[in-house]
């Protein structure tokens, strides 16, 4: 069975970019050495993540194909469409590279078994999606949006977060940020188009406690004057 639908090149391309982001490095854990595509409400769900941190995009495809066609309802059971291993991701923005903005042309995605083929009327390219069972990313996070909220300090790697920050879709987007607990993961939503989780340093390892935080503004006090006889015995 193949499922085919249209989407706006430059969204396609610049999600693409941001699941890389995410997603991870090493072999010795194939599952998550790429980006995983599936269908979320009707939207192109594009995730990556490489254990410390997580990045689900969404983008919505055009409401038509290029036949004029309606899209199929692209929003029910077993939408999973598979995950693209790194450098075939790569390889595939290289093709539909090009202006990143709402004027970019449309393309057309056909999802079928382990292929996937991306065409824009001139190029057509058909990759083979990774045999590889990616992690339960959309029930990781409505667990942890469930998680009472009981938290005092959260530790983080500031270089795993600044991540997030190439997660903003237009120059702007702000961040939202969600704690619980400081052992559980933070949930960061970016406007409508992003949600995603980074996991927690030690803060007993990597931090001071809250009680030392005024510390690092505070004078320390001063030490008590000597009286004059203690200084003139000092002196002699």
């Amino acid at each position: 069975m193949s499922t085919t639908f249209s989407i706006n090149r430059g969204d396609l391309a610049k999600a693409l970019t941001i699941g890389l982001k995410f997603s991870g490095k090493e072999r010795e854990l194939p599952m998550l050495c790429g980006i995983n595509l599936s269908m979320i409400k009707g939207q192109l769900a594009i995730t990556g993540t490489d254990r410390f941190r997580l990045g689900l995009v969404r983008i919505r495809p055009n409401p038509e194909t290029a036949d004029g066609s309606a899209n199929p309802d692209l929003a029910g059971p077993g939408s999973n469409i598979g995950v693209l291993p790194r450098a075939t991701a790569t390889r595939l923005l290289r093709v539909i590279g090009g202006p990143l903005d709402d004027r970019s042309p449309n393309v057309e995605l056909t999802a079928s078994g382990r292929e996937l083929t991306v065409a824009d009327g001139e190029t057509r390219l058909t990759v083979t999606l990774a045999d590889e069972k990616f992690p339960d990313v959309v029930g990781i996070l409505l667990e942890e949006m469930d998680r009472p909220i009981d938290l005092d300090l959260w530790g983080v790697n500031t270089a795993l977060f600044t991540a997030f920050k190439d997660a903003a879709w237009r120059k702007g987007d702000h961040a939202t940020v969600r704690l619980s607990t400081p052992s559980r993961p933070a949930l960061v939503r970016i406007g409508d188009h992003f949600i995603g989780c980074l996991m927690p340093v030690r803060i007993a390892e990597h931090g001071a406690p809250a009680s030392d935080w005024k510390e690092f503004l505070t004078p320390e006090p001063e030490k008590p004057k000597r009286t004059a006889k203690r200084a003139s015995k000092a002196a002699k």
